[in-house]
């Protein structure tokens, strides 16, 4: 080989070096310094590069993120509702949740409408919407809560809160997160709460004025007083050999259990549809705390109870057992 061919050689291989590292230096600065993913979360894959419709989407790798686009919301024709989302949570559409297409998830953004000011906080847990010119889909709650229900689609503006999603993120649990919060924890109040809404005034209430003296012609009403809590006793979870002999009256499948009654009511109607079986949502205290359970029933003997929790197994209810309600 020549010395010149040699030279030649030489230079393009140093030359098509320089262009590779020129390129990778791009493709890790690709959207500037920022405080990176949670580590745990940023291998996950709903933080990796996907592809719909033809094409490709690059989640990015930090939580800074400002931009002002057009809104829409998804859920309302409940098609989504029930579904699972990008990070494994139930999707609600009751819920303060929102989808993003390259945000990290989960994180929590405020999103603004810029054509009556409403302002409020999500959680994003799943990735859309993949429509041009969409930068965010939100639940048929925050829609409402914005103000846009009715229009379908506004103009908005997306801030990524740094510090909250690297909070949510730590402690993110897809299968024990409260829908009804943007941060997602259990609290007793359903629904936004004050922090989560900065668009809503609250208005005092004002007092009661103490009673007046009685006098002659002066009426008392009388309240009934609360109903008591129902009671109920667990046995088995997997079959009834824990009862003896015939059932008690009373006897019922709990198939769940829901902080919020819709939700209740709606899972009931649901399994009341599929399994033909009466069922309904029941108000449970206990504890200081108050939930729904969803029961099956009353049934009536230990074969056919057996029979359902089989048919239930099935049906993918795999948590069903007996109670008796006291």
């Amino acid at each position: 080989m020549s010395f010149r061919k040699l030279f030649s050689l030489k230079c393009f291989q140093a030359c098509f070096l320089v262009t590779l590292l020129v390129l990778g230096g791009c493709s890790t600065s690709r959207y500037g310094p920022g405080t990176p993913t949670i580590q745990k979360h940023a291998k996950r894959g709903y933080n990796k590069p996907y592809k719909i419709k033809g094409r490709r989407y690059h989640p990015r790798p930090q939580y800074e993120y400002s931009q002002t686009g057009k809104a829409s919301y998804y859920g309302g024709r409940d098609v989504f509702h029930g579904r699972k989302t990008s990070t494994g949570e139930r999707f609600d559409k009751n819920g303060m949740t929102a989808a993003h297409k390259t945000l990290p998830l989960p994180s929590i953004v405020r999103v603004t409408n810029l054509k009556n000011g409403r302002s409020i906080k999500l959680r994003v847990n799943d990735r859309g919407p993949f429509v041009k010119g969409r930068i965010i889909d939100v639940s048929e709650k925050a829609s409402r809560l914005l103000g846009f229900h009715h229009d379908g689609v506004v103009n908005v503006r997306v801030e990524c809160m740094v510090a909250e999603s690297m909070m949510l993120a730590r402690n993110y649990n897809p299968n024990n997160c409260n829908p009804y919060t943007a941060h997602g924890h259990h609290t007793r109040r359903h629904g936004h709460t004050l922090r989560e809404t900065v668009g809503t005034t609250l208005k005092r209430v004002a007092r009661k004025p103490a009673p007046a003296a009685f006098s002659n012609n002066s009426t008392i009403k009388i309240t009934k007083p609360p109903p008591k809590p129902k009671r109920f006793q667990t046995y088995s979870t997997a079959n009834t050999n824990a009862i003896s002999g015939v059932l008690p009256k009373g006897t019922y499948l709990q198939v769940g259990t829901y902080s919020s009654q819709l939700n209740a009511q709606n899972f009931a109607q649901k399994v009341a549809t599929r399994m033909r079986v009466p069922c309904k949502a029941i108000p449970v205290q206990e504890g200081g705390n108050s939930y729904h359970r969803v029961l099956m029933g009353p049934m009536k003997n230990k074969e056919a109870t057996t029979k359902m929790l089989h048919e239930l197994y099935i049906r993918n209810v795999k948590d069903a057992f007996v109670v008796v309600q006291n």
